[in-house]
């Protein structure tokens, strides 16, 4: 699981494509869900062969520190 906040703005409402979403993701659909909580964005949790939600890509950094969790 990341705990770094990502591609969201609180004050705009959850679905609606809008510019400068956080982490640096620019323009697209916010994926901020709950709002008022201090976070902007929503954050993943990766698990073995997941994909992205940005381009739907395996990650590798992902998959070894997910290896890496697992003991392997």
């Amino acid at each position: 699981m990341t705990s770094m906040p990502h591609a969201g703005v609180d004050s705009a409402p959850e679905g609606k494509i809008v510019n400068g979403r956080s982490g640096g993701y620019g323009r697209g659909m916010n994926l901020d869900k709950i709002k008022g909580n201090g976070m902007d964005g929503h954050i993943d949790i990766h698990f073995l062969n997941s994909r992205r939600h940005k381009d739907g890509a395996v990650d590798k950094d992902h998959q070894e520190m997910i290896k890496k969790a697992a003991g392997f």
